[in-house]
């Protein structure tokens, strides 16, 4: 057990609190339980406000996938303390709708009441889940901001070059050209 200043995770608490499948999360109820992986972590991230923001990806023993995020000093002691691949305990954070990207409906926010309990590798949680989808799919259907997966050889990579967001901070983008037997696309890294 982990990571809360205020609020303790006591096994008589996780017994008391029914342990949910990701699915079945209500938005905006507090104390909730769920036991998933961590399967993406991203690298702690300094907004322009002097905060910092993580997150996290999690699956459970559905194969559900949720994000997760946190910020200021509760996402610089998760970075530290959590461990890609490994199963945690996660209690009473707060679940909220999110109307942007991926499939997700909610995103769980991470503060200073929620608790994180390591637990043994449980084999009953995905490592990862992977669908992939042909390139000629992607190009055909998917929205400008849809989350995929595909398998591709990669043709040629570009030369990174330098870009300068509209807050004046400097990034590097990289381009990869990536084609399977029908279709090709151009994918970007930016960092």
């Amino acid at each position: 057990m982990f990571y809360n200043k205020k609020f303790s995770f006591k096994k008589s608490q996780s017994n008391s609190s029914v342990e949910i499948p990701i699915s079945k999360i209500e938005p905006n109820k507090k104390g909730q339980l769920i036991k998933a992986r961590i399967i993406w972590k991203s690298d702690l991230k300094k907004l322009s406000s002097e905060k910092f923001m993580l997150k996290i990806r999690l699956i459970d023993f559905e194969g559900t996938e949720i994000q997760a995020i946190a910020f200021e000093k509760i996402a610089e002691n998760l970075s530290e303390q959590l461990i890609i691949g490994k199963v945690y305990l996660i209690f009473d954070f707060l679940p909220q709708k999110k109307y942007y990207t991926n499939d997700d409906s909610m995103e769980l926010k991470f503060n200073e009441y929620t608790s994180f309990e390591l637990c043994q590798d449980d084999n009953t949680i995905p490592q990862l889940k992977f669908t992939p989808i042909q390139i000629s799919t992607i190009v055909s259907s998917s929205q400008k901001k849809d989350i995929v997966n595909t398998i591709g050889i990669i043709d040629s990579v570009s030369n990174p070059i330098s870009l300068l967001s509209r807050n004046s901070q400097q990034h590097t983008k990289l381009s990869l050209k990536i084609y399977d037997k029908n279709s090709s696309i151009e994918v970007a890294f930016m960092e």
